[in-house]
């Protein structure tokens, strides 16, 4: 891998790892980022992760009071708590974001991440 972020001059990059073959080095080696999506599309339709499916994190002093408003309507599942969190997944984004403004807003904090970086 070479290059720096202004382009200016070559630079080098030392990775050290134990999977070298694994799909996250294998795309930095190469440049290719598809490669490490090719890798989890499969493993994230099995679990029904994004963006495979569509998954919303609940959480907040209001989260309890709207999990319970919001039930569990026809083709959304409702998981947890986990922690101060549920997860709120359906097949698509529409089923899943219908659901979700459908909920009249308790009072208190309330965050809804659709699709989150960090589950």
């Amino acid at each position: 891998m070479r290059g720096r972020r202004d382009g200016s001059r070559a630079g080098r990059l030392l990775v050290q790892t134990r999977l070298p073959t694994h799909p996250a080095v294998q795309a930095a080696v190469h440049a290719d980022p598809g490669r490490v999506v090719r890798a989890e599309g499969p493993v994230r339709a099995a679990l029904r992760m994004p963006p495979a499916s569509a998954m919303a994190v609940v959480s907040g002093a209001a989260a309890p009071a709207f999990v319970a408003a919001l039930g569990t309507p026809l083709g959304v599942e409702v998981q947890g708590p986990a922690g101060d969190a549920w997860r709120v997944r359906a097949a698509d984004h529409r089923t899943l974001c219908d659901a979700l403004a459908a909920v009249t807003r308790p009072p208190g904090r309330l965050r809804i991440e659709v699709d989150p970086l960090r589950i």
